[in-house]
């Protein structure tokens, strides 16, 4: 986190890593043999794993949230196979592919960890 209180930096170091993470997997995206949904489920894990480690704590604001949106839905078009030109809202694209939007997955994960922390024994520092 910067002096400013922002996470640009801690973002863009996900961002990059999620991208790398992604097209590691690019033989799988283009395998026409393994469903969406097996597809989906490996994009949850990794890419969405990585792109959204230490979330959690994180600060955001609506551009970071913007960022974190933007990059996932264009990752979920490769992973359904649909190209810009189909004109498909991100709303259909996250029904097809029987994801969470990303913006949802961050809230629930900043819920589980409140749920840890509230239960932490009182003597206990946070890490």
């Amino acid at each position: 986190m910067a002096k400013d209180g922002s996470i640009a930096g801690e973002l863009q170091r996900r961002l990059t890593a999620a991208n790398k993470s992604f097209w590691r997997l690019r033989r799988l995206w283009r395998d026409r043999k393994v469903s969406v949904g097996t597809k989906a489920r490996v994009y949850a894990a990794v890419v969405r794993g990585t792109l959204l480690y230490g979330a959690e704590s994180w600060v955001l604001r609506a551009v970071d949230v913007r960022k974190l949106a933007v990059f996932d839905r264009g990752r979920l078009r490769w992973v359904a196979g649909v190209r810009r030109i189909e004109r498909v809202s991100n709303v259909e694209l996250v029904e097809r592919v029987r994801v969470k939007a990303v913006e949802e997955v961050v809230v629930e994960r900043r819920w589980r960890w409140l749920g840890h922390v509230l239960r932490m024994d009182g003597n206990r520092w946070l890490s």
